[in-house]
């Protein structure tokens, strides 16, 4: 058999005791989350939270996880296209000949590269939007309009 190596290892004594002991806790954790933790769920309220029936309009809409679902899907739509705009502008700005424009989108590429996701959510959710409601007055827009609000409910 040409080019064909076969390595023999042997086991040693610490490799026998971290597979050991990585079975044990393997085996703890199946028996915590099987019987130790005594969790059953009712999965047959889930469709309930999916769609109800409103009398009023006498038909079924959507409830809670749906439309937390078609707002996710929603936001998300709209930060792809917010998200490809803005790249596409600071694509552009990099080419250009003036050395303010290739600094200014350098700075924000790396600005946005180097700031963890997480951060980025944190600082928009806290800081920004607070500022932005209470610019915008969304605050007072929607106490002014109960009965819509109470509808939505």
């Amino acid at each position: 058999m040409r080019g064909v190596y076969l390595i023999k290892k042997s086991s040693t004594v610490l490799d026998i005791v971290v597979t050991a002991a990585l079975l044990f806790f393997l085996g703890f954790i199946t028996y915590r989350v099987s019987v130790g933790l005594n969790y059953h769920w009712d999965w047959g309220v889930i469709p309930n939270y999916l769609l109800r029936f409103d009398e009023e309009q006498g038909r079924w809409v959507v409830n809670i996880l749906l439309e937390g679902f078609f707002t996710t899907i929603r936001l998300s739509i709209w930060s792809i296209l917010l998200a490809t705009g803005i790249g596409v502008l600071m694509g552009i700005v990099r080419t250009r000949k003036r050395l303010f424009f290739r600094l200014t989108g350098r700075v924000y590429v790396e600005l946005i590269r180097n700031i963890p996701p997480l951060v980025l959510v944190f600082i928009f959710y806290f800081f920004v939007s607070d500022q932005l409601m209470l610019l915008l007055g969304v605050e007072e827009f929607i106490r002014s309009r109960t009965d819509l609000v109470s509808r939505w409910k």
